[in-house]
């Protein structure tokens, strides 16, 4: 059968330096728009995310133009819905190899549940998660931030409570050892980001299964209905293997939505043609199989104009995702689909 390949979605450019592994504002999104589709995200369970929650998938997270911030990290005209027995999304990407990874984002919890599952996962390429999120209410309009690391009996909290409808920054500290189950989870909750990472986290825990396999998918998890996902926004998603290259105020210059398309009917034959408003000398090409594995890891040469670059023959027909990193530390990043 004839391949196609073509262009799903288009993610914003993002600022970053080498040492970052994923960043996403969700500012460049349609706003009302389910985000399942937009970017690199999807509901595909092969892909970083979790699956639909119903057979009519009507139930969408949308991508929301209420807008989110916090002092030092960033901030972002639009985010994302935290919905309760929703669609879950995830994502794939490069894959962290680092024995130190760093995970951190902005939510505004409306409301949580008493006995919460979790609503966050960071993951890896063999399904296994490294570490969840748990929103849990606390009284007196207040909540809870906890995780679990692996698997485990129950999740651990941290002592503080936080205000719902406030914007509160949470990052996470995986740190891996040559032992068993003595891998190190610690969370900061509201941090001076900018003070650089604080001595004392606000809770750490090594109980719970150890981390097998490189950290490469997260996905917001939304499907697990009666009542026990918080409700909210979040955004200013950001992966990196060192605290200081999370944040998203290194720079704010974006590229628009439609500097840079792939189009391609010969992607079997090893081409593939990329049609950009925008030249970039050695930039870095990277293409990802959902399931994590690294296709092409090359440098080119991008014209403003159509580009016709050799890759290594795409065989399988799947889902896949394009990055093509510049070296100012721009990135773009692509889903497409290979039939």
């Amino acid at each position: 059968m004839k391949t196609k390949l073509f262009l799903l979605a288009l993610i914003a450019t993002f600022t970053t330096n080498a040492q970052n592994a994923f960043q996403d504002d969700f500012s460049t999104y349609t706003p009302g728009v389910k985000l399942d589709g937009q970017g690199p995200w999807t509901n595909n369970s092969s892909n970083g995310g979790l699956g639909s929650c119903g057979p009519l998938n009507t139930c969408f997270s949308l991508v929301t133009q209420t807008p989110i911030s916090y002092a030092g990290w960033g901030s972002s005209i639009t985010s994302v819905e935290l919905k309760n027995d929703s669609d879950s999304n995830g994502t794939i990407f490069t894959p962290i190899t680092s024995n130190v990874v760093y995970f951190g984002m902005v939510i505004n919890v409306t409301n949580a549940s008493g006995t919460p599952q979790d609503c966050f996962r960071v993951s890896t390429g063999n399904f296994a998660t490294a570490f969840r999120l748990y929103i849990r209410a606390a009284g007196g309009g207040t909540f809870n931030v906890g995780a679990l690391k692996g698997t485990t009996i129950s999740p651990t909290y941290a002592t503080g409570a936080y205000n719902y409808n406030q914007e509160h920054l949470i990052i996470f500290k995986y740190s891996k050892f040559a032992g068993t189950n003595d891998d190190v989870l610690d969370i900061f909750v509201e941090p001076n980001y900018a003070n650089g990472e604080p001595a004392i986290p606000s809770v750490s825990m090594t109980n719970g299964t150890d981390q097998t396999g490189n950290i490469d998918r997260i996905a917001f998890r939304q499907n697990a209905g009666s009542g026990t996902i918080p409700t909210g926004f979040a955004g200013l998603i950001s992966l990196a293997s060192t605290w200081e290259d999370l944040t998203f105020t290194l720079g704010t210059e974006q590229f628009s939505s439609n500097a840079i398309t792939i189009s391609s009917t010969n992607v079997k034959n090893g081409i593939l043609n990329l049609q950009s408003n925008v030249a970039m000398d050695s930039a870095t090409l990277k293409i990802i199989s959902t399931n994590g594995s690294l296709i092409e890891n090359k440098k080119v040469t991008i014209e403003a104009a159509t580009n016709e670059i050799n890759i290594t023959p795409i065989q399988t027909s799947g889902m896949y995702i394009v990055e093509l990193t510049g070296t100012n530390g721009k990135r773009f990043t692509q889903k497409i689909l290979v039939n």
